[in-house]
C-alpha cells in the first residue's frame, strides 16, 4: 500500500494515491506550509538581528570594494587604508603571480571540469599539494576548495562517535562545525590554562583523543604554546591537529609558521592545516602530514568527492606565492616588523593592544559594542576601513577593532592609522570601555 506523497513545492498530498491514513485538505497544508514559512521567516529576522548592527546608522560589513592598491582599497570612490585585510604578505598584485595566472589560464581556461576525484584535478593541484607539504617538512599533502571546508572535512572524517575530540575553546568555527559533525564525545580546552588541556586529557583516556587547535587565535591576535600542547600530547598519546591559517607566512624566520616559530620538530604534529587566501595568494586550504592520512582525505572525505576542484588559477596563484615565500624570506621578517611598529604606536598612546609581539592582528578590546560601532563608523569617516569583530564571532563581553598589518602598508600608512584611532578614542572617551587584557 502506498503511502500519502507530496507532489509539489507547496505540499499538497496526490490524494488518488494514497490508500491510507488522514485525508487532509490542501486548505489544511496550504496553512501548515504559511505556518512554516511564517516560522522560517521568523528565524531569519533573529539572524538578521543578530548583533543589532542594523539599528546602527553605519553598517561596516559587506562593504563592496571598487579596487585594492597599496595598502589601501577605494570604496564608493574614496581612497582608504586598509586595516582589515587578510593578505599578510602583500602578493596581490605581483607581477609573478599575475604570469602564473595568465599561464595557467592559457592551459587550462577558467571553467571548473569537475571534483578532483573525477575530471577536475590538474598538474597544478598536485604540484600545490607537494610543495606546501615540503615546504612545511610534511610527508604529503591535500589541497581543498576553500579553507572552511577543509577543517570541516577533514575532522569529521577522521574522527567519530565512541572518539574524544579535545578543542580550544576559541577555535575557528570551522573547527567547531567539524567537531560537532562528527559525533565524537567532545572536551573543551583553554590556551591561555593549558592545566585544562591535561584534565580534558585525562578524562578522555581510553579513547582515540584528537587535540585540536588555532595555531594564532585570530580574534585575539595570540599565539598557542605548541611546546607544553606537544608535551601534552606526547603525554598522554593523543592525535594533534593545528590550524596554521594566519600563521603561515606569518610566524617563524622563514614563514613556515609555529613549528618553526617555537624551532620545534614538525613531525611532532601530526597534522597542520593552513588556508590559501591570506598569507598565500589564492583561494582553498590545505592538509599536510602523513601520507596515509591525506590519501584517506582524498578518498574518503565528503568535502573532498562531492565538490569541484579548486579553482585553477587560484591554485596557479597560490603555487606561485608559495614559491616566492620560499625565495625570498625577507618578506616574513617585513610583515614581522611592521606588525609590530603599529602595535608599538598603539602602545605609545596608551591604547591596551591584545596579542603577542609581531603578530599581524591587533585587536582593541571593549566592554561595550556601542563603543565599537561608533568607533568603526567614525574610522570609516576618516579614510581607515576596519571591521569590528563581534558576537558571535568574540563574546558578547569584549567586542573588538582589530587592525590587521599587511607587507603592502607602507610605516606613514601605519603611523596615520595610529594617529587617527588615537584621536578618536579620546573623543569618544573609550579608554574607560577599554578591556585590558584576556584575563
Amino acid at each position: 500500500m502506498q503511502e500519502p506523497r507530496l507532489n509539489s513545492l507547496w505540499g499538497k498530498l496526490d490524494l488518488e494515491k494514497a490508500s491510507k491514513g488522514p485525508i487532509v485538505s490542501n486548505t489544511q497544508v496550504d496553512a501548515t506550509t504559511k505556518s512554516s514559512t511564517q516560522a522560517i521567516l521568523q528565524k531569519c529576522d533573529a539572524i538578521n538581528y543578530q548583533g543589532g548592527i542594523d539599528s546602527q546608522p553605519f553598517n561596516p560589513f559587506h562593504t563592496a570594494v571598487d579596487s585594492f592598491h597599496d595598502g589601501k582599497a577605494s570604496v564608493d570612490g574614496k581612497m582608504m587604508l586598509m586595516s582589515g585585510s587578510y593578505s599578510y604578505l602583500g602578493l596581490g598584485k605581483s607581477a609573478r603571480i599575475k604570469a602564473a595566472i595568465d599561464s595557467a589560464f592559457e592551459r587550462y581556461g577558467c571553467a571548473n571540469q569537475g571534483s578532483r576525484a573525477l575530471t577536475g584535478s590538474t598538474v597544478l593541484h598536485e604540484e600545490l599539494e607537494s610543495s606546501i607539504a615540503k615546504f612545511l617538512g610534511s610527508d604529503s599533502g591535500v589541497i581543498f576548495t576553500n579553507g572552511y571546508l577543509t577543517n570541516y572535512t577533514t575532522i569529521s572524517t577522521l574522527i567519530g562517535p565512541g572518539d574524544s575530540v579535545i578543542t580550544e575553546l576559541t577555535n575557528h568555527n570551522s573547527i567547531q562545525a567539524g567537531v560537532r559533525a562528527s559525533g565524537a564525545k567532545v572536551y573543551s580546552f583553554s590556551a591561555s590554562n593549558l592545566a585544562t588541556l591535561r584534565k580534558a586529557l585525562e578524562k578522555a583516556q581510553g579513547t582515540t583523543s584528537f587535540v585540536v587547535a588555532d595555531a594564532i587565535f585570530s580574534m585575539d591576535g595570540t599565539i598557542l604554546d605548541l611546546p607544553t600542547v606537544v608535551g601534552l600530547c606526547k603525554e598522554f598519546g593523543a592525535f594533534l591537529m593545528l590550524d596554521e591559517a594566519h600563521s603561515l607566512g606569518v610566524l617563524g624566520s622563514t614563514g613556515r609558521g609555529i613549528v618553526e616559530h617555537f624551532g620545534m620538530d614538525p613531525q611532532d604534529v601530526d597534522l597542520r592545516m593552513a588556508t590559501l587566501s591570506k598569507g598565500l595568494t589564492g583561494v582553498g586550504g590545505a592538509v599536510v602530514g602523513d601520507t596515509t592520512i591525506t590519501k584517506a582525505l582524498s578518498r574518503g572525505a565528503h568535502g573532498y568527492l562531492f565538490t569541484g576542484a579548486p579553482p585553477v588559477l587560484e591554485t596557479a596563484a597560490a603555487l606561485e606565492s608559495l614559491r616566492i615565500l620560499d625565495e625570498e624570506p625577507e618578506i616574513v621578517v617585513a610583515l614581522q616588523k611592521k606588525a609590530q611598529y603599529l602595535r608599538d604606536g598603539f602602545s605609545a598612546k596608551g591604547l591596551p593592544v591584545w596579542g603577542h609581539d609581531g603578530v599581524p592582528i591587533i585587536p582593541v578590546v571593549y566592554d561595550n559594542v556601542e563603543i565599537v560601532y561608533e568607533m568603526t563608523a567614525r574610522l570609516f569617516k576618516e579614510g581607515v576601513f576596519v571591521v569590528p569583530a563581534i558576537y558571535p564571532a568574540v563574546s558578547k563581553k569584549t567586542p573588538r577593532v582589530r587592525f590587521s598589518v599587511t607587507n603592502a602598508h607602507s610605516l606613514a600608512d601605519l603611523d596615520s592609522i595610529v594617529d587617527i584611532f588615537g584621536q578618536i578614542n579620546d573623543e569618544v572617551d573609550a579608554h574607560r570601555h577599554a578591556v585590558i587584557s584576556l584575563s
